[in-house]
């Protein structure tokens, strides 16, 4: 059974974003920084699809980002 997650209209946007032409590589367990809208979004990669990837931030939420975005191991 597939799990069914919510995602907010902000995720969607960042989902569609596209900074660069080269996906992020990341993979389960990865801390990485990603600058969206000039604010910093620390977390941890809990999910890696082909263009998107799932964050768990410091306060718990989940967030979606694409993949295509410039990003910072930590």
């Amino acid at each position: 059974m597939n799990v069914v997650r919510k995602i907010t209209f902000s995720d969607l946007i960042n989902l569609n974003r596209r900074e660069t032409d080269v996906l992020a590589d990341v993979m389960k367990g990865d801390l990485i920084k990603v600058r969206i809208d000039s604010r910093d979004l620390i977390g941890i990669v809990v999910g890696v699809d082909t263009n998107s990837m799932e964050l768990q931030a410091p306060d718990g939420e989940i967030r979606w980002v694409s993949r295509y975005v410039i990003y910072e191991k930590l």
